[in-house]
């Protein structure tokens, strides 16, 4: 595993994960434990880019220790075998990346979750033998709860936030109408205010320009 390995989409560092030469699994993890409720419904999301293996696998290991995932062909952006997902999605990020969201059911039981970025040999085997070069790209990797008020914002190195289109400033953000959501394009027109709230939360305001509602 090499950290800041490459350059990613909108010049964000990539890590890139090698696999060795052993006939075994070749993957990443990342605990997520107790910070996982049970019986909720998790999103995990990773952009990956070939660097050499064709095959790559986003997964989750639930409470119970069973692995629901989803695979990917890096050349060509389709899905391969999905398995125990609510949800997947792959969106193109240019230059070879792709960005894989899943959502899971985590369950409920005492093994801790897990989300976990595979490589996978040409067959989608997860245990190969390796040739100890190639392996994955990956960027932009994160798990979280899903709440109904998820908001995503993309930025460049610098942390400024990047809109629909790609220019400063303009985000892709949920309002609530006729009793669901809409997701409309918005901006900020100042600075915002932050609340400290119970159990670590944060009520935040501020004033937004909105457009295509």
């Amino acid at each position: 595993f090499a950290e800041d390995a490459v350059i990613g989409p909108d010049e964000v560092f990539a890590d890139r994960v090698t696999e060795d030469s052993a006939t075994s699994l070749h993957r990443c993890d990342r605990v997520l434990g107790a910070a996982v409720l049970q019986n909720s419904t998790i999103l995990c999301r990773a952009t990956l880019q070939t660097a050499g293996r064709t095959w790559a696998r986003l997964g989750f290991h639930d409470w119970a220790g069973v692995e629901r995932h989803a695979n990917i062909n890096l050349v060509t952006g389709a899905l391969g075998t999905l398995s125990g997902l609510i949800s997947s999605k792959v969106e193109d990020r240019g230059n070879g990346w792709w960005r894989l969201t899943i959502t899971v059911a985590p369950g409920a039981g005492v093994a801790n979750p897990v989300m976990r970025i595979s490589l996978l040999n040409d067959a989608q085997a997860a245990s190969y033998a390796g040739g100890g070069v190639v392996g994955v790209n990956a960027c932009e990797k994160g798990a979280r709860h899903v709440t109904g008020y998820d908001l995503h914002l993309r930025t460049d190195a610098a942390g400024l936030a990047l809109g629909a289109a790609g220019s400063a400033g303009w985000a892709f953000v949920p309002i609530a109408v006729g009793g669901g959501f809409r997701f409309v394009e918005a901006r900020f027109k100042g600075p915002f205010k932050a609340i400290a709230g119970a159990g670590l939360n944060w009520e935040v305001s501020a004033q937004m320009e909105v457009r295509n509602a």
